[in-house]
């Protein structure tokens, strides 16, 4: 049996990133694998959705620019082609991961882990199996796609979020069904390329976990591009076709698309698990504030522990886990984890809401200020959307910050420092943004905040 001082099960953004942390500090690591280098995050998710993204507004925008001139219908998208520019951008980013693991020392082994008793993995594959025990181990495995009952995923009809990415054509149609994050940015990626997209969600609004006025910019947008959407509805019949799909939903209304994409949820990947008897929680594994599990020197980060299933929110916990491991006690924290949604206009939200603050008791100061009063929005055309800042007048803390409108993701970094560290408002004041710049509108909200504001009508 070979023994080894860490063994990491997982190589998405927690895995590697703390096989890296481990191996720097001189950790004798191995990290075991069985599909690809860089997880749901780098082959399913965050990268190839966000560089499908990237082309189909920039295909939008040259459409629908009046400086172009363009014939009608002159203009058209080679979805093969970006197709196969993203797995080039996968595969590169996979390369650049197996680079750094080996020059850090990581022994990579591309096979299937279970645990055992006692600290110990069978990892196995077509070739054997063998047991490794481990003085610590990290289980990073992550999640996937929760499918619907009696919509079950065939990959040519019905598509998860992982397998929606496979296609090499523009659905004339397309139905999503689960309008959270996932389901809205691909609502926005195809209604950007001309498909009629048909959004359903069972709950109030869509981006339910996102404040409603920040989520009803993104559905006005989204509206305007044509999507339709149904709140409060369910699909309660489902029948399929040789050629289209239909469907009935809760609220009465019928309709029928060429494809489907269901993006309800996700749940996290437990068959690692095996037969060790780690305590779960609502489906997921149970941890401690240092990312410990029920079983001593067993831990578990990102995805497989819920919390905020984000692939940063993973990165952390290997940040906490290898603290730990290394004896430097360190506790997750997810009070100033930012959230981002890759809409356009894009969504971006740290801390508290507004209500939240409230029911908690603080003593609530709200700032807001408007892109369309911002130079560099009008400049660049995209003025939808504003920054709200949430602070206590107390302690004149910042407690929270929702933003929604250009290139928000970018610019939610300085809020969540200053919750992070806790930095008064009244000493924010001082932070001098380049103009012209959309991170000034963080600083005039940030006047408001400390009744100093010049611009505010």
């Amino acid at each position: 049996m070979r023994n080894v001082k860490l063994a990491v099960i997982g190589a998405g953004p927690g895995g590697y990133q703390a096989a890296l942390l481990a191996a720097s500090s001189g950790i004798e690591t191995l990290l075991i694998e069985k599909k690809y280098l860089g997880g749901a995050c780098l082959n399913w998710g965050c990268i190839p959705t966000k560089y499908f993204l990237n082309q189909s507004e920039k295909y939008l925008q040259i459409k629908e620019s009046r400086f172009f001139n363009l014939e009608k219908n002159s203009l058209s998208l080679d979805y093969k082609l970006l197709k196969k520019e993203k797995n080039s951008l996968v595969e590169s980013l996979r390369g650049g991961i197996k680079f750094l693991l080996d020059k850090r020392g990581v022994n990579l082994i591309p096979k299937e882990a279970k645990l055992l008793l006692s600290s110990c993995i069978l990892v196995k594959d077509e070739n054997g199996s063998e047991e490794i025990k481990a003085d610590n181990i990290i289980v990073a495995t992550g999640s996937k796609p929760k499918s619907l009952k009696g919509i079950d995923f065939d990959n040519k009809q019905v598509f998860s979020s992982d397998t929606i990415l496979d296609l090499d054509y523009i659905p004339k149609s397309i139905t999503i069904i689960g309008a959270g994050v996932v389901g809205v940015e691909f609502a926005s990626h195809f209604s950007c390329l001309g498909s009629e997209v048909t959004l359903i969600e069972a709950m109030d609004s869509i981006l339910p976990n996102v404040e409603e006025e920040l989520s009803k910019v993104v559905k006005s947008s989204l509206i305007k591009q044509g999507v339709k959407i149904y709140n409060s509805s369910k699909v309660i019949d489902f029948k399929k076709g040789a050629e289209s799909l239909g469907f009935k939903l809760s609220s009465g209304e019928s309709m029928s698309s060429q494809i489907v994409l269901v993006s309800v949820s996700r749940e996290s990947n437990l068959e690692v698990l095996g037969e060790s008897g780690i305590d779960l929680k609502n489906g997921f594994v149970s941890v401690d504030s240092n990312a410990l599990s029920s079983i001593k020197d067993v831990y578990a980060i990102g995805d497989l522990v819920g919390g905020p299933m984000l692939a940063h929110s993973a990165s952390h916990g290997a940040h906490v886990a290898i603290s730990n491991i290394t004896g430097i006690k360190k506790e997750l924290d997810y009070s100033s984890i930012p959230y981002c949604v890759y809409t356009d206009p894009e969504i971006a939200y740290v801390g508290l809401k507004e209500n939240e603050a409230v029911e908690q008791g603080f003593k609530v100061k709200v700032a807001k200020f408007h892109f369309k009063a911002l130079g560099k929005a009008r400049a660049i055309s995209k003025t939808d959307g504003f920054i709200k800042i949430v602070a206590d007048e107390s302690s004149k803390m910042i407690l929270g910050a929702g933003f929604v409108g250009p290139s928000v993701t970018e610019l939610i970094t300085e809020l969540t420092m200053a919750i992070k560290f806790k930095i008064p408002y009244s000493k924010l004041i001082d932070v001098v943004h380049p103009h012209p710049t959309l991170s000034e509108a963080i600083g005039e909200a940030l006047a408001i905040l400390n009744d100093k504001a010049i611009h505010q009508v």
